[in-house]
């Protein structure tokens, strides 16, 4: 391929893949705590928003602390998913610059 940039510099790019899949399963390993407890917390703020929400529908609870159970679960629920969805895009954006070549040249894209 003509815009390939790794046939410029003589890579073969078997070993490129290679790389690429190499650091897919190191970003994988290294930050499984993290992304393990951004999921509990995410699942716990659903699983809290929820049963707020039956709550609120059933008329068991309506006054403003159930407003408050609401807001705080969804609150949590998507502080934790963004902070996987930031981790997760920060680790493709790593995983692109050894594809294309970049990360050991100091280029970003």
């Amino acid at each position: 391929m003509a815009d390939d940039p790794s046939a410029h510099r003589g890579i073969d790019p078997n070993d490129r893949f290679d790389a690429v899949l190499e650091a897919i399963q190191r970003i994988v390993a290294i930050f499984w705590p993290e992304r393990l407890i951004y999921l509990v917390g995410a699942t716990a703020g659903m699983g809290l928003l929820l049963y707020a929400v039956v709550r609120l529908l059933t008329g068991e609870q309506q006054d403003w602390s159930a407003l408050g159970l609401v807001l705080g679960s969804g609150g949590l629920f998507a502080s934790a998913g963004g902070a996987v969805l930031i981790l997760l895009n920060r680790s493709f954006a790593l995983i692109r610059e050894i594809a294309l070549g970049r990360a050991d040249e100091g280029q970003h894209p």
